[in-house]
């Protein structure tokens, strides 16, 4: 079926309010599958950009990788076709590509410093600070176990000035808190993270509370701890795109000794892994499920059923606690060894097996509301 120019505006308007998800990806692929064959360029490169946005936000990183390559390449092309305020969003959405890169370790990483080095020189072009570069260079640094290069990184990063393009006052706190934690300055992630709670930011303040739950847990803070996981969870328990976050929350609950709430969450949200994801949180999802399944099979409850809640017509078969913790150590096992081999070093195996073998830090900690008989029949917004 053909359309005008102005059919497919009005198909593209309708997307606006769609919520994100399957069906708002197809309405924008159809979209620019229509105004590719009329040669439609500026209205397909507009319906990208959106599309970027919509990709990675709903958390669908190939499908914004994608089409943000088709607008840097028509950009590069022809500039003046699109106007200069286009070149602004390119830059920002540039953070969102080198963050992608490091979820996937099929990216050669030849690739992913070409990716970055291209970042830079367009940020220098452009006369804007390196501010958001240097993050982005550090994260990924952290991402290939190069901790002493990310360190460097986030010193330079704190000494240069912020603009436009910069991450905002959620953000990087986030990203700095996760370069502090893996470098093992539990305190100083504190002090850095904790502010960024009153952030406007969209991610906050759950993002942060899930960032900052292992280092509260390690410090004997678990107050704070079982404060900010719930403020974290009510937040996200209803958002796949919290998943690559929730392994935090399932580490916390091996550390606290609420092994069984932490089978809930197991039970209530590994649908989430069949949808758009990426293989670094599938990786961390599953070690830090290990470590509460080894949890559980280590109090004797190895032959406890696992059941799973039907997910859009689909039903996982049920198993046990024993059974699933095997799956799923040797499923995250293969994927830390495809990051390791674009690293070249054992940083993410070494990194897992540690997850993995998680036990309780300190007395163990009664999560209000959590009944210790009723793990198999309280959901987990119970705790809550």
């Amino acid at each position: 079926m053909s359309h005008t120019e102005q059919e497919l505006r009005a198909l593209f308007r309708k997307t606006y309010g769609m919520p994100p998800g399957p069906a708002k990806f197809a309405a924008l692929d159809e979209v620019v599958r229509h105004a590719d064959a009329l040669g439609l360029v500026e209205l397909a490169f507009e319906v990208r950009m959106e599309a970027t946005e919509v990709f990675t936000l709903s958390y669908a990183p190939t499908k914004a990788l994608l089409s943000f390559s088709w607008c840097l390449a028509a950009y590069d092309r022809e500039p003046e076709r699109f106007g200069g305020h286009v070149e602004h969003t390119l830059l920002w959405q540039y953070k969102w590509m080198v963050w992608i890169i490091g979820l996937f370790p099929e990216i050669p990483l030849e690739r992913a410093h070409g990716m970055l080095d291209d970042m830079e020189r367009r940020y220098r072009r452009g006369g804007h600070s390196l501010h958001a570069v240097l993050q982005h260079r550090g994260m990924f640094a952290e991402n290939l176990g190069e901790l002493e290069r990310a360190q460097e990184l986030y010193e330079r990063m704190a000494r240069t000035r912020r603009d436009g393009l910069s991450d905002c006052s959620g953000c990087v706190p986030t990203s700095q808190v996760r370069t502090l934690v893996a470098l093992g300055r539990d305190e100083e992630a504190i002090a850095v993270g904790e502010p960024a709670r009153n952030s406007p930011c969209r991610e906050q303040p759950q993002v942060i509370d899930s960032e900052l739950l292992l280092p509260y847990v390690r410090t004997g803070r678990t107050d704070d701890a079982v404060a900010a996981h719930q403020r974290a969870y009510r937040r996200m328990r209803d958002n796949p795109h919290h998943l690559e976050h929730l392994p935090h929350h399932l580490l916390f609950c091996v550390h606290t000794g609420n092994a069984g709430y932490g089978l809930d969450l197991i039970e209530r949200h590994f649908s989430w892994l069949d949808r758009f994801t990426s293989p670094l949180t599938e990786m961390d999802f599953t070690a830090a499920s290990v470590a509460v399944l080894d949890g559980l099979a280590a109090q004797g409850e190895g032959a406890l059923p696992v059941r799973f809640p039907a997910s859009e017509g689909r039903r996982r078969p049920d198993t046990t606690v024993a059974a699933l913790a095997a799956e799923l150590r040797a499923r995250s096992l293969a994927i830390a060894e495809r990051f390791d081999a674009r690293g070249g070093n054992g940083f993410h195996s070494d990194r897992i097996r540690r997850w993995m073998a998680a036990t309780v830090i300190g007395a163990p900690v009664a999560l209000p509301g959590r009944r210790a008989a009723a793990r198999s029949v309280t959901p987990p917004e119970a705790a809550l």
